[in-house]
């Protein structure tokens, strides 16, 4: 995790679990197709917790990655509706409870980690009652595999967006 310090031009690497001052990469994408991984995309910024933009870079090294869908990203713009400090605040539960945070793709209302697997979780209700909901729903699914099968319980998918959260499961 990168800590800002506005301070200095250049941001300080340091390692951090919590922090006012983290910073995350953001990039915009202009469109997503079916597969997450295929998209177009455009400019690689950094951005503090708060949403400001205040670098570009090429290379985010070990910051977490945020994709933003139909944002325009300039330096010293905010991205709008703390969707950087709520993507902060479902990486750092996800890293603490040893779930994938491989990347972070804001589109809209939700917040889709496009990872094995894929958890989609809704930025208009409370991330801890989700974040909470999927740690019980790893756990479970830890304790129901058998270890003597490769792919048992293979969870292809965790929609947190609703009440119930609805859990797809590949084949076996």
């Amino acid at each position: 995790i990168l800590i800002c310090f506005p301070e200095y031009s250049k941001a300080i690497t340091e390692v951090a679990t919590e922090s006012t001052r983290q910073a995350i990469a953001v990039k915009t994408l202009s469109r997503v197709l079916s597969d997450l991984k295929e998209s177009s995309e455009s400019g690689n910024f950094f951005a503090d917790r708060e949403g400001i933009i205040f670098e570009e870079s090429s290379a985010s090294g070990q910051l977490p990655k945020l994709s933003l869908l139909g944002y325009k990203l300039e330096i010293g713009r905010q991205i709008p509706n703390g969707i950087v400090e709520k993507a902060l605040t479902v990486y750092n539960k996800l890293r603490e409870i040893e779930a994938p945070t491989d990347n972070l793709i804001a589109m809209g209302d939700k917040l889709v980690i496009d990872s094995k697997p894929r958890i989609i979780f809704s930025l208009k209700k409370r991330l801890d009652y989700q974040t909470a909901s999927l740690q019980l729903i790893l756990a479970q699914s830890k304790i129901n595999s058998d270890p003597d099968k490769s792919g048992s319980n293979n969870i292809e998918s965790i929609d947190l967006r609703f009440d119930k959260p609805v859990v797809v499961y590949g084949k076996k």
